[in-house]
């Protein structure tokens, strides 16, 4: 039953939209989602209930996560906590608290102790497909796309993880549904008109062609001391048809999206700073933002400003700009340099669209350090060598590279756009990385 619950939940992630409190406490439908299944699946092992003979994963629970993983996951919750007590606004950060942080590791457990994870990407992929079909009913003349959420960005940021799991399996697989999927999801993406998402989905493709050119020295039973390097299995005969393959897509997707974007005026004006030197956009904007965001972290390098108070530091930091580069009008005092770009009286932002100074403010250097290692823990353990006789067999390893190429389009699309402060991009992510832990 809970693996039903926890499939059926991985489709429901843009469902967070759907707010509500619940005795004062805000909450949305996924989250009061996961903590039902979560007690149910509690309740189970507690009374019993469906008790049958139990397989090697569910005895083995959680006690097959390595040690270096638990470690990572502990030193994250642990940043979390320590940034909530210094947060100026404890209660928005005692909500991120719930919502980011403990809610998606919660539900990444319920994903680990899962024994039909296959099902939760095919959930998942088919979430995607549907948001993107919903946002092609929003296609007027070259208005860009936003689904069931409140900027194309959001969109964006789902589907590009989802259609890279999507692609590679189909490709991997010759999966008819998966492939669809991903042409749609594809297509989606462009037109949400997001740059991030492009660049995200080039350097993607850019790391699976490597990963399906790759050879690896594997130990194999030969003469004492001897050791050759192989083809693995898995490319054996299909290497040049599947890197054939990524190339072409990415040549007809780049070359749909540079049409796209020329003709809708988005390309012209993502460049405009550079033609027009005064002119300022959304690609000034996050010059902005990352630049007060890397004051921000010379002021405060080890704790950082608080679990979600990105937004009222920035704040701070502009007007103090702002007065900086206006004082020499009304006064005879020297100004201060107030920066090397025009300043942009861009205050409602969230977070800096920059994974790496987004929680390093949010969660000081050691939830930067342990979500670095978490993240090069998923990536590796989703890239295993395959050894001759490995349990799972082809098919296991399609998936695991599946979900690294997901978390480097994540990483990549993070340079630019926010890549985890929301509740499915979250929630997503523990997933992924629930996905690459052993027991798949």
């Amino acid at each position: 039953m809970t693996n039903i619950l926890v499939s059926l939940l991985t489709g429901l992630l843009p469902l967070y939209v759907v707010r509500f409190n619940v005795f004062g406490i805000p909450t949305n439908v996924f989250e009061v989602a996961v903590w039902a299944t979560a007690a149910s699946w509690l309740a189970g092992k507690t009374l019993g209930v469906n008790a049958k003979t139990p397989s090697v994963e569910e005895t083995s629970g959680f006690r097959a996560i390595p040690k270096s993983t638990l470690i990572f996951i502990a030193l994250f919750i642990l940043s979390a906590i320590i940034s909530t007590t210094i947060s100026s606004e404890l209660r928005n950060s005692l909500g991120i608290l719930k919502g980011w942080i403990i809610t998606p590791i919660l539900f990444g457990l319920l994903v680990h102790t899962s024994t039909d994870k296959k099902a939760i990407i095919r959930s998942l992929i088919l979430s995607g497909l549907v948001v993107a079909l919903f946002g092609f009913s929003q296609i007027h003349g070259f208005n860009r796309i936003y689904s069931v959420y409140d900027v194309p960005n959001s969109l964006a940021l789902f589907l590009v993880p989802t259609s890279v799991l999507a692609a590679w399996l189909g490709v991997k697989n010759t999966d008819k549904f998966y492939k669809y999927a991903a042409i749609v999801m594809l297509i989606a993406i462009v037109l949400t008109q997001s740059l991030g998402a492009i660049v995200a989905l080039v350097g993607t493709v850019i790391a699976g062609t490597v990963l399906a050119s790759r050879t690896h020295p594997l130990q194999l039973p030969l003469e004492k001391g001897e050791r050759t390097f192989v083809t693995p299995p898995l490319f054996k005969g299909r290497m040049g048809g599947v890197q054939k393959r990524l190339f072409l897509e990415i040549f007809i997707m780049g070359i749909i999206a540079i049409l796209f974007f020329t003709l809708s005026g988005r390309f012209s004006y993502l460049i405009s700073p550079l033609i027009h030197p005064n002119t300022t956009n959304s690609v000034t904007v996050r010059m902005q933002l990352w630049d007060i965001g890397a004051e921000l972290i010379k002021k405060h390098p080890i704790l950082g400003i608080g679990l979600g108070q990105f937004e009222p530091a920035y704040q701070a930091e502009l007007h103090r700009r702002f007065a900086e580069e206006a004082c020499g009008e009304k006064s005879t005092q020297p100004c201060l340099p107030a920066g090397r770009y025009k300043l942009q009286a861009e205050y409602v932002f969230r977070d800096p669209h920059n994974w790496i100074i987004s929680f390093w403010l949010n969660t000081g250097l050691l939830g930067l350090l342990s979500f670095i290692g978490l993240n090069y823990i998923a990536i590796t353990k989703s890239l295993p060598s395959p050894v001759l006789g490995e349990g799972g067999g082809e098919g296991k390893t399609v998936y695991r590279q599946a979900i690294a190429l997901a978390i480097i389009s994540i990483l990549i699309f993070g340079l630019f756009d926010t890549i985890y402060w929301k509740n499915d991009l979250s929630a997503l992510w523990w997933i992924l990385l629930a996905y690459s832990l052993p027991l798949i």
